[in-house]
């Protein structure tokens, strides 16, 4: 189970045949909602699969969903609806549903009003990054904000 890694030098716009994913989850396509699935844990991918074929929208994945296709993926779907999802999908500006050193930067250097290197975020992300892929996830991203002033990212 590998995840695709983001380059580490420049932030990187979604793929030209990859249909932008907007900013609130109830407007995601069924390919949108798969992805997330995917990058949620590479082990949901036939979970994924099933969603994107069976048409699970956005709103359909918001309003929760049951049958035994999908029961794997139950926690990945909650996690749509929590209230930081708004927040990580802003910061993971390519849509790969990671953050990256140079998208934490980004955000960084616009909340502190100076200058963050990608070197610095990546440190900040070494110390959250639990399943050591090199980014940080939905679940380490909450965990994070959740840790309030235990961490650098504030």
């Amino acid at each position: 189970s590998s995840r695709k890694r983001k380059a580490a030098t420049e932030l990187r716009k979604p793929a030209p045949d990859k249909q932008p994913r907007p900013a609130s989850v109830q407007y995601w396509s069924a390919t949108h909602v798969a992805d997330y699935l995917r990058a949620y844990d590479p082990a949901l991918s036939s979970c994924a699969d099933i969603a994107e074929s069976s048409g699970l929208d956005g709103s359909r994945a918001l309003a929760g969903v049951s049958g035994k296709d999908v029961e794997e993926a139950q926690e990945a779907l909650k996690d749509l609806a929590h209230p930081l999802m708004p927040a990580f999908i802003q910061m993971d500006m390519d849509g790969s549903n990671q953050i990256s050193a140079d998208e934490l930067a980004h955000v960084l250097t616009r909340v502190r009003g100076r200058p963050v290197l990608a070197s610095e975020a990546a440190a900040v992300i070494q110390e959250a990054d639990t399943d050591n892929y090199g980014e940080i996830g939905f679940v380490e991203f909450t965990a994070i904000v959740a840790a309030g002033g235990d961490s650098d990212w504030s």
